[in-house]
């Protein structure tokens, strides 16, 4: 951000998006973390990890929220860092596996998964109720 938000942009982001508390009265609804202030990864992983991604799980945790162990990332990274880097990172702090911005096809077994074809399988792989669909 360049400066602080007006309030006319608060308000329209308040519209835009729904108060945590409306998700903890669906008994289906997970939420995966994002990352807490949005900003794209550089190529620092711990730093990444630490103040973006955990952050936004403990977030979610503290509202009570049911969280998924799928990272989303919210962009690509900058030039000249690669999501690659944060593999491991995420592992280890317990996640399954990355949801990305690219499009493409995901074979099922690669931790990072383009988010387009992803958002198409990951019902089946993370066996989330379709009890949902006609």
């Amino acid at each position: 951000m360049i400066s602080p938000l007006s309030d006319q942009e608060v308000a329209a982001l308040q519209q835009r998006f729904a108060h945590w508390s409306a998700y903890q009265r669906f008994s289906q609804a997970y939420l995966a973390p994002h990352t807490h202030g949005h900003r794209p990864f550089a190529g620092d992983v711990a730093a990444y990890v630490q103040t973006e991604v955990m952050v936004s799980q403990h977030c979610l945790a503290q509202k009570g929220l049911r969280i998924l162990p799928w990272f989303v990332l919210p962009m690509k990274p900058k030039f000249g860092a690669a999501m690659n880097a944060l593999v491991d990172a995420l592992k280890q702090a317990g996640f399954k596996g990355m949801l990305t911005s690219s499009s493409g096809f995901w074979n099922g077994r690669d931790f990072i998964v383009p988010r387009l074809d992803g958002a198409c399988q990951l019902e089946k792989v993370l066996e989330v109720a379709q009890s949902w669909r006609a």
